[in-house]
């Protein structure tokens, strides 16, 4: 299959990324979405932030302390992710965090976008 190259009219444009940020639920499904952000970011030398969201609300009506173990869960997640991402070589040469919060999704997505902007 041949790669497609759009003809461009006009000026092009130089684009630059200063971060990228990603969620993540760990599925494989998010691997692919993962991997197209790991070179978006290789190629503008930016900085790559893994974020993992645990809804709180579904754990509210459960004993308090389900929620703790839901974060430290995803926070173990996060960590068995980054060592393999680490040990393929996909993080290499890479400025990264990953980052595990409570919320809502879109909630925290949205501010972890602002903080992220302003780092």
């Amino acid at each position: 299959m041949k790669d497609f190259v759009a003809p461009v009219d006009g000026p092009v444009v130089d684009i630059k990324l200063k971060s990228v940020l990603i969620a993540t639920d760990f599925s494989p499904t998010s691997e692919k979405p993962l991997h197209h952000a790991l070179a978006i970011t290789g190629h503008y030398g930016a900085k790559i932030y893994v974020v993992h969201v645990v809804r709180a609300l579904g754990y509210l009506m459960a004993e308090p302390e389900t929620l703790v173990m839901a974060t430290e869960g995803a926070k173990k997640d996060a960590l068995r992710l980054e060592r393999e991402l680490v040990e393929n070589g996909s993080l290499q040469g890479l400025d990264y965090e990953f980052l595990v919060c409570q919320g809502d999704v879109w909630e925290e997505l949205h501010a972890r976008r602002f903080r992220v902007a302003h780092r």
